[in-house]
């Protein structure tokens, strides 16, 4: 029996839900791709990279593990968060050029999102396979209803979604977490 596990973590900059099951299909829900934006990292904080690899052993069970960022926007696509993952000993690749179908999702512990369309019914799949995500909004793509239209179909699925409009929630405040052990 899979046991479904929800959180919620106000990190300033952005709210982030996660849902977990028991055996991996790990969701992290970001309204904000600048979190882990060399951007955020300019500000002299380390915090994007504690949070990212704090994500990373979430999805993994504390080893190291492949991930792919499904993505051309700036958000996921910075050599800080490039570096922070493979320092950490992870497999980082960055490419909307792949197939995005079930068979090359699978060759990943986990997949990051932002921005760029995704098929919602492959994503399904692959988290009820054992698949994890992560998955920023509030990239401005489209406007924030187009957003929610964009990935309700997947969040859905599992009692999660985006609203219609954007929080309002601005600056860069530290995301403050401790580093996982």
């Amino acid at each position: 029996m899979k046991k479904k596990i929800l959180t919620g973590l106000a990190t300033g900059l952005f709210l982030v839900g996660m849902v977990g099951m028991a055996n991996a299909n790990k969701i992290v829900l970001a309204n904000d791709e600048w979190t882990l934006s060399d951007n955020y990292w300019e500000t002299g904080t380390t915090d994007p990279g504690v949070f990212v690899t704090n994500v990373a052993s979430w999805f993994t069970d504390g080893s190291t593990g492949s991930f792919l960022a499904y993505s051309s926007n700036f958000g996921l696509t910075g050599s800080q968060l490039s570096n922070a993952m493979t320092t950490a000993g992870h497999s980082w690749t960055v490419s909307t050029s792949v197939s995005f179908d079930l068979a090359t999702l699978n060759s990943y512990d986990g997949i990051f999102l932002a921005g760029n369309v995704a098929d919602n019914s492959v994503l399904i799949d692959y988290v009820n396979n054992g698949g994890n995500v992560y998955l920023a909004g509030g990239t401005g793509w489209g406007g924030a209803a187009a957003e929610a239209a964009q990935w309700n179909t997947f969040l859905n699925n599992y009692n999660l979604g985006f609203g219609t409009s954007y929080n309002g929630v601005a600056g860069i405040l530290s995301i403050n977490i401790p580093t996982l052990s």
